[in-house]
């Protein structure tokens, strides 16, 4: 690619990933977001649930590699967006999220490595009426307020994605 190509790359994912995050406001960033509440339930074996290893394809949970992963408690799988008819755009669905909203206090949802992958405006209204702090960054920040929180025994939930 020349430089003027990689230019007008960086220029036009510049500008996408500043128009996606423009529709989210800090209050939606951060909704309900405060780790100290004593509303919180604790979880148990913190250590083993924290996301490692990150790359651009795979992250590690215990000794287990995910390319894409759903954890919440006790629990990780591969997130398979074929499940759910997931893309890239329109992006995260609340049906990605349901089997487990319930069983965690935040939920952390990672846009991609360069933030690429969308959140349906249907999902954040989904986490309002289900009353959810929740948490949207790039992949890296996603991971790193994913691990903070599980280090403090919070009840958190992540959906990550490892790429774009």
């Amino acid at each position: 690619m020349n430089f003027k190509k990689s230019c007008l790359y960086i220029l036009m994912l510049s500008s996408y990933i500043f128009s996606t995050l423009s529709n989210l406001t800090d209050a939606n960033i951060l909704k309900n977001l405060d780790p100290n509440s004593s509303t919180y339930t604790r979880t148990q074996d913190t250590d083993f649930w924290l996301i490692k290893d990150l790359k651009w394809g795979s992250l590690k949970i215990g000794s287990t590699i995910f390319r894409d992963v759903r954890v919440w408690p006790q629990y990780a799988e591969e997130w398979d967006w074929n499940t759910t008819g997931t893309r890239h755009n329109p992006g995260i669905q609340k049906e990605d999220l349901e089997d487990f909203i319930d069983q965690v206090d935040i939920i952390v949802l990672s846009q991609g490595v360069e933030g690429v992958l969308q959140i349906k405006p249907e999902t954040i209204e989904y986490l309002n009426e289900k009353e959810k702090a929740f948490f949207i960054a790039l992949t890296p920040i996603a991971v790193e307020k994913y691990n903070e929180l599980l280090a403090q025994g919070i009840r958190v939930g992540a959906l990550i994605h490892s790429t774009c």
